[in-house]
């Protein structure tokens, strides 16, 4: 519970903090200005430095809940400085090679940080790196997280994103750790970048700017890092232990798009006789882009690529190194090509192949989804929450009180900009279902087993699941014709928080984690009534204002009769 409040806590501040932070930066015109698609992608000035959002939230919910600053002094040391950078050029235009030097002693203070805890074993899967060398190698590893971080933030939401799906990672493998700085940082991190996303998917209000980048490179790196450490039999059991080993093959595996992409581009440059550190656009997402993949698609591709690798390395730290590593080593390989295998994908016989299907659909089945199947779901949804509402609220959970401090200021923030801004108040309607089904769902009504035939056994939970997917899944397949016109559904934000939680879905169950089981089943039956609910305001507009404020009402009322 305590690091839901920590996430809560850092998504609330970021997510009423940020506007303003907008206004203050637009007003000032501290600005991205569009470069006419050399390589930016805007076309219009967007405000940057939203990394002062993302350093001061992280670190003040952090500190608030962990109080032990005097050993985490050198890690906030580094943060400062590479944070400081990160302003710095978002002002001005500083050198790469001043760049190196600051990053330089950031790089150096993590490093004495994580010595002075005890992390003074590093290796490489099985070997061990000698004295002297090993410390070289982590310093070059970590500078080179931090650069991939920068050179990665070039599209809306990537990297943000990015750093949401490994701090998710980090969060399930240290939960249960009794070393409480890594929960805490990154339940801290999750909250704030889910909150940031609001603004800095695409269509971005707000970018990171080098401040956001190189901050976030510097918390996943410091994170990913230290987590390594928890593959090791002397780490598994208590994260007091010393020494403590660091595995640089856990590292690379979890970051490998970012560093593969680095690496990748530096090659290139290499070849073509150019500046090694000098800008360019031959990134993956600038290559994925010039394809005429729609800028939310590129986003996607890639988070999906991430999350590859990040369930490698979890199956690295949790099954077994060598397989994991000859798979990342296929999985690297397909990466390196995916140019080729993308043009193969949009080639024209494949997608001709789905409009001959789009169009072969009976007009009835459309019919029937929009006239029958849509107001009998909603209807049965709604008589489920209400039982929920009824029977399944424990009482006198007092800690629930926090969710307050969501509800009423963003029932406020709503009632204003509800109708000229609602593309981005939408989000709240997510975070309200997933605090009511935290408060009703997490006991024992949606995991009682039912007998089915053919399939034995079932439970209301995953009946939930196969419904709503399969609404989902068909709108989106036929939603043009389902609404006769063509339109925007899936925001840049969905996209991201749908790839997040389709992941935690799936490295819960990977890892065999009980206690998250029903965390990450709240999190993906929220998600579907969230989709739901915008597949009915889109087919039936007249019913947004009163669906948009129901959600608040039940949240609230399940809030009120928790603390009963």
């Amino acid at each position: 519970m305590i690091y839901i409040i920590i996430a809560f806590l850092s998504f609330l501040i970021t997510i009423i903090s940020t506007p303003y932070l907008i206004n203050y930066l637009t007003l000032k015109n501290i600005v991205d200005n569009p470069d006419g698609g050399v390589r930016r992608v805007h076309d219009v000035p967007i405000p940057r430095m939203g990394g002062i959002i993302i350093f001061i939230v992280v670190l003040v919910i952090t500190f608030s809940f962990y109080h032990d600053i005097q050993s985490k002094l050198f890690f906030l040391l580094g943060a400062l400085v590479v944070f400081g950078l990160g302003l710095w050029d978002d002002i001005l235009v500083v050198k790469w090679k001043t760049k190196f030097i600051v990053q330089s002693i950031a790089a150096i203070f993590l490093i004495i940080s994580l010595t002075l805890n005890g992390y003074t074993i590093i290796k490489f899967a099985t070997i061990t790196i000698p004295p002297g060398l090993n410390y070289a190698i982590l310093f070059l590893l970590i500078m080179g997280i931090l650069n991939s971080f920068n050179l990665m933030d070039g599209l809306d939401g990537l990297v943000t994103g990015f750093s949401l799906i490994i701090a998710s990672m980090c969060l399930l493998l240290s939960i249960s750790s009794e070393y409480t700085f890594l929960p805490f940082l990154s339940s801290a991190i999750i909250g704030s970048t889910l909150g940031f996303l609001k603004f800095n998917a695409n269509p971005a209000r707000i970018f990171l700017g080098d401040s956001g980048s190189l901050t976030l490179g510097y918390f996943i790196s410091s994170l990913v890092i230290v987590i390594s450490s928890r593959i090791h039999s002397n780490d598994v059991n208590s994260g007091l232990i010393f020494p403590r080993t660091i595995d640089l093959a856990f590292v690379i595996i979890a970051l490998a798009l970012p560093l593969a992409d680095t690496v990748r581009v530096m090659f290139v440059r290499f070849i073509e006789k150019r500046h090694l550190f000098l800008p360019d656009n031959n990134h993956l997402h600038h290559i994925l882009y010039k394809k005429n993949i729609r800028h939310k698609s590129v986003v996607l591709i890639i988070h999906l690529f991430s999350i590859s690798f990040v369930l490698l390395a979890i199956y690295y730290a949790e099954f077994s190194k060598l397989y994991a590593l000859i798979l990342f080593t296929i999985t690297l390989i397909l990466f390196f090509f995916i140019r080729p295998i993308i043009e193969l994908i949009i080639k024209h016989n494949y997608l001709l192949k789905y409009v001959s299907f789009y169009k072969k659909a009976p007009e009835f089945a459309i019919t029937f989804y929009k006239k029958i199947l849509l107001p009998l779901v909603l209807l049965l949804l709604m008589l489920l929450m209400i039982f929920l509402v009824i029977t399944e609220i424990q009482k006198h959970q007092y800690s629930y009180i926090y969710f307050l401090l969501f509800l009423f200021p963003t029932l406020f923030y709503s009632r204003f900009i509800f109708l000229k801004k609602h593309y981005y108040t939408e989000l709240i309607v997510l975070v309200n279902l997933i605090l009511f089904f935290i408060i009703t769902g997490l006991n024992g009504f949606f995991y009682k087993q039912y007998p089915v035939p053919i399939l034995n056994q079932i439970n209301i939970n995953q009946i939930f699941i196969i419904v709503l997917s399969a609404m989902v899944i068909f709108f989106v397949l036929f939603k043009e014709r389902i609404t006769n016109k063509i339109q925007q559904f899936l925001t840049g934000s969905d996209l991201t928080i749908a790839v997040l939680i389709l992941f935690v879905y799936i490295a819960v169950h990977l890892l065999n984690i009980p206690e998250s089981y029903r965390i990450s089943d709240t999190l993906l039956r929220s998600f579907l009534v969230f989709i739901f609910y915008k597949i009915i305001i889109t087919v039936k507009p007249q019913f947004h204002s009163p669906l948009y404020y129901s959600s608040y009402a039940v949240a609230a009322l399940a809030v009120f009769i928790s603390l009963l």
